[in-house]
């Protein structure tokens, strides 16, 4: 464990921000559908209109986030 750690301080700052690039789509991506399986009370599958959806949230947040300055 400690031996990832210290690989993972080593990285550059670019390299950093693009894992959390990273790290954020997949979070995106599974809050909304976290979202749609509470609201609806069981597990959701997504049909091919919602699916748009799940690929317009990173589209739309990160560029946000970029200009909050989180990156």
């Amino acid at each position: 464990m400690k031996r990832v750690l210290s690989n993972i301080v080593s990285f550059s700052r670019l390299e950093k921000q693009i894992i959390m690039l990273f790290a954020d789509i997949a979070m995106l991506i599974f809050s909304l559908w976290a979202s749609f399986s509470l609201r609806l009370g069981q597990f959701y599958q997504p049909d091919k209109y919602v699916d748009v959806l799940f690929l317009l949230a990173p589209i739309i947040a990160l560029p946000i986030f970029i200009k909050f300055g989180l990156y």
